[in-house]
């Protein structure tokens, strides 16, 4: 019996097959969530692995199939810690294991920080496009936290041809501010602002990207121009402004878990109405967006998105962009 081998695939062969096909990542992202919807992608719960005395930080365990045309399981193991910076680390960390979908063997370890960046960022876009009243057009778009995640969705932006007038960065941290506009080209217009309030009342679209452990943005009235809302760190926003919006979701089920804003809007409203419904459904167009409310999405995250962009590398990857282990197993 002749095992299998096992591949080590790192974060700079990854990020090449990534940046060389932007609209190919797109459609896997949109492909995944129809999956998903239609019952041939699994994702299971994700597992939130703490730790005692450490409330900041967090492992989680995203487990999750593939079952159309390329079958495929596997899970992403995703460490979080916001103090990284202070020893200069990143505060994500992750690997992606994938496996046979048949005999079950692990086929391959992907670096799995920017497969999880991307897909965030290609999710926020692919809302974005389906939520937003000028389609693939934004005068101004407010970014609330100048990190990794901001970066990739400026990025997504830009690689899916989208007509931005301005950025405007709000950051407790003007330093990161001022770095994360000085890391663009002159191409992009970005302008720093750090009255949040005053971003969120100026801006048409807006993106919040930050470490909020609770929601902290009570006041609904800031909202009254109805803006575009990709809530991407899920625990900025009150209750209160979730409950008087048009809000969408990648997985209800998934949402409603860990103290999101969403959670928190549920448990206090004791009811799920508020939820207008899911991507895949706005895709679909089995759901329509609102233009006299604020419409906001918030994506817990799924396994599933990661699984399927981590199985487009796998098969995409040329012989001298990875480690082949022949002798992995015993």
């Amino acid at each position: 019996m002749v095992n299998p081998s096992f591949r080590i695939i790192a974060a700079k062969a990854i990020d090449k097959i990534i940046n060389d096909n932007p609209n190919t990542i797109y459609e896997i992202i949109k492909n995944t969530y129809l999956s998903f919807e239609k019952g041939t992608a699994k994702n299971p719960p994700s597992y939130f692995l703490g730790f005692d005395g450490e409330s900041k930080t967090r492992i989680i365990a995203l487990p999750a199939t593939l079952n159309d045309n390329n079958k495929v399981a596997g899970i992403k193991w995703i460490g979080s810690n916001p103090d990284n910076y202070k020893v200069g680390l990143e505060r994500a960390s992750a690997v992606i294991i994938l496996n046979d979908y048949h005999n079950k063997y692990p086929l391959a370890c992907l670096e799995g920080t920017v497969i999880s960046a991307v897909r965030t960022a290609y999710s926020a876009v692919l809302a974005a496009e389906y939520m937003h009243p000028e389609k693939k057009s934004a005068a101004n778009v407010g970014i609330v936290g100048a990190g990794v995640i901001a970066k990739n969705i400026v990025k997504s932006f830009g690689n899916l041809k989208w007509n931005i007038g301005k950025y405007t960065l709000c950051d407790k941290s003007s330093v990161n501010s001022y770095n994360f506009k000085n890391s663009f080209s002159h191409n992009y217009n970005f302008e720093i602002n750090n009255n949040i309030t005053h971003l969120i009342k100026t801006c048409d679209l807006i993106v919040f990207t930050t470490n909020a452990l609770t929601p902290y943005i009570n006041e609904k009235e800031c909202f009254s121009h109805n803006p575009t809302v990709l809530h991407i760190s899920l625990r900025d926003l009150s209750p209160e402004i979730l409950y008087n919006s048009c809000n969408y979701v990648d997985s209800i089920e998934h949402v409603l878990q860990a103290n999101t804003s969403v959670d928190l809007t549920f448990k206090k409203y004791n009811n799920t109405r508020f939820i207008k419904g899911t991507l895949a459904q706005l895709i679909k167009k089995n759901s329509s967006i609102s233009t006299t409310k604020p419409r906001i999405f918030s994506p817990m995250g799924m396994g599933v998105l990661d699984l399927a962009i981590a199985n487009h590398v796998y098969n995409t990857v040329q012989s001298d962009e990875y480690i082949e282990v022949e002798d992995f197993f015993s």
